[in-house]
């Protein structure tokens, strides 16, 4: 799977002033809210938690609005 990536260059990118403040304090108290959990794999039998593959937590959030908002930003 590695070989995918360039793994000297970074996976994410960091934009500055997207959000303020006390935006930022929001979605990190909503994310505490909504409380993360296991994140899983996808396999041919569905999702499953495999922690030898993927060991982390996250929070999915369905919210379009956000989801546009932060679009229109970038």
């Amino acid at each position: 799977m590695s070989s995918l990536f360039d793994l000297d260059c970074p996976l994410i990118r960091i934009i500055p002033e997207v959000l303020t403040a006390s935006e930022c304090a929001a979605w990190i108290e909503r994310i505490r809210y909504e409380g993360p959990t296991p994140a899983t794999i996808n396999t041919y039998r569905g999702p499953r938690l495999n922690r030898e593959v993927r060991d982390n937590l996250r929070v999915i959030l369905d919210d379009e609005e956000a989801a546009d908002q932060l679009f229109q930003r970038v």
